[in-house]
């Protein structure tokens, strides 16, 4: 199974770990910044089960958000041919993803 993982150095404190029952994302708090961590499904034969990811799944991450956010991981698409310099997969949902319409 995939999953994500926040690592850091023994004597800094993170607190308020929160999980994906997928195991595809997680939260954590580290001196009123929330740590955002993703891994979105990847290739061809998972866009539908990516899109889901962004456009549904992921929001559970941003629920009762109050403080900054550090957003990170690997998003599996991009937003513009120019994002990449090999094959370009958009993703419509990771568009529509605003912070706005997950808070």
């Amino acid at each position: 199974m995939r999953e994500t993982a926040i690592v850091t150095k023994q004597d800094l404190q993170i607190t308020s770990i929160n999980k994906l029952p997928s195991g595809r994302g997680m939260t954590a708090d580290f001196r009123g910044v929330k740590l955002i961590n993703i891994y979105a499904p990847s290739g061809r034969a998972k866009k539908r089960e990516r899109d889901q990811f962004y456009s549904s799944e992921i929001t559970l991450l941003f629920q009762n958000i109050q403080t900054n956010i550090l957003l990170g991981g690997d998003f599996s698409c991009v937003l513009e041919p120019t994002d990449t310099t090999g094959h370009c997969m958009p993703s419509k949902a990771l568009e529509t993803l605003t912070l706005r319409r997950l808070m």
